[in-house]
This record gives C-alpha cells, structure tokens and sequence, in this order.
C-alpha cells in the first residue's frame, strides 16, 4: 500500500516537473543588444523559451524512466535556471502555479 502511493506520488512529481521545464520558462529582458556580452536585467517579459522537438522528445520518454525521470527533468529545469557565466541575473525565469507570487 505504501509502495502504490509512492509510486503515485513520485510520478505526480515528475509530471510537475515535465510541464514546468516545456510550459513555464520564460525569457528575461534585454538590456542592450549592441553590446556584448548581452546584460540581463530584472523585468520579465511574455516571451516563452522555444525548446526543441529533440528536447521534447527526450524530456517525454525520460518522463516514463521510474528513477531517471526526476533526475533527468530536475537537471534540465535547474540547467535552465542557474546563470552559467557568473553574471548577476540569469537569462532565463519560472512563471508556474508553484512560483506564483501573490
């Protein structure tokens, strides 16, 4: 019995976590774009992160991996979110039901 709530719960987690890392990612302002390397700033902006078919391929058959799925799906939403260069703001933002602010 607690084995099947588990299993639920782990792949509810993973859904969350499928839907966030292909629906809510969003791109940040730009502050100039003759300048390099390009600024990013605080505002945020309705454009959504265009991913491609390959990664949401990858993304939908690691969703059904029991172990992999969290890892895989963790990893890429947290690859997206944590700037790499070392600047002050990232390139890129979460805009969900779970990141709401109210």
């Amino acid at each position: 019995m607690v084995g099947i709530f588990f299993f639920w719960l782990h792949y509810i987690l993973a859904g969350i976590l499928l839907y966030t890392s292909l629906r809510s990612i969003y791109v940040k302002g730009k502050k100039s774009e003759d300048r390099y390397p390009v600024i990013y700033y605080k505002t945020n902006s309705d454009k959504r992160l265009k991913t491609p078919l390959w990664v949401i391929l990858l993304l939908s058959f690691a969703f059904f991996v029991p172990i992999l799925n969290l890892v895989i799906l963790g990893a890429y939403l947290m690859s997206k979110l944590i700037n790499e260069d070392g600047s002050k703001y990232c390139k890129y933002y979460c805009k969900s039901l779970l990141t709401k602010e109210y």
